[in-house]
Parts: structure tokens; sequence; C-alpha cells
């Protein structure tokens, strides 16, 4: 794996709860934030394709892509987050045969 160096400032509640973590999982600090990041970025994309997608400023599909996931996972998402299918009959059609090309 590649890896490429960032420097960033965080908060110092934020520090000691890396410290804390890594001394549970019995790992470095760098394995932490690696791993945070990780979640959070993947947490992050879901969020901000849900936004888009609530504003209909994306289609399903559109939503899908920014998430990291396919149709059928970004479905179970919008269910799990109980989040009403953003869709009309017309833009469920269009929908259908964006995702068939």
């Amino acid at each position: 794996m590649e890896y490429e160096i960032v420097s960033v400032r965080i908060q110092k509640k934020q520090a000691r709860e890396i410290e804390e973590l890594a001394r549970i999982e019995m790992t470095d600090k760098s394995s932490i934030i690696r791993k945070s990041l990780e979640i959070g970025l993947r947490e992050y994309r879901i969020w901000l394709a849900l936004q888009k997608l609530i504003n209909r400023e994306v289609s399903l599909w559109e939503a899908a892509e920014i998430a990291g996931v396919d149709y059928r996972e970004m479905l179970a998402i919008i269910k799990e987050k109980r989040i009403s299918f953003p869709l009309d009959k017309e833009d469920l059609e269009e929908e259908l045969s964006e995702g068939s090309d």
C-alpha cells in the first residue's frame, strides 16, 4: 500500500482520543488515524450522496456513485435511514432507463 504524508491540525481532545484508542487497540496512532479516516470518508460520502439525493440534485444512480456503492446498496441505505424514496413515477422510469444504458 502506498502512503502520502499529510499534515493536519487537530483539537487536543481529538489527540487524546486517538491516543486512548491506540492504547486500547494496542497499535500506533497513525493506524488509528488511517482507520478513522477510512471510516469517516465512507460515512461522509454516504451522507453527501443522501443530501444531494434528498435535495434532488442527483439521481439515485449518481448518489450511489458518490457514495461509492452500487444501486442496490444505495436503495438499502435509504431504506435503513428511513428516507422516503425520492422519486416520483416519471423519475423512476428515467432512473431505470438510465441504469440500463
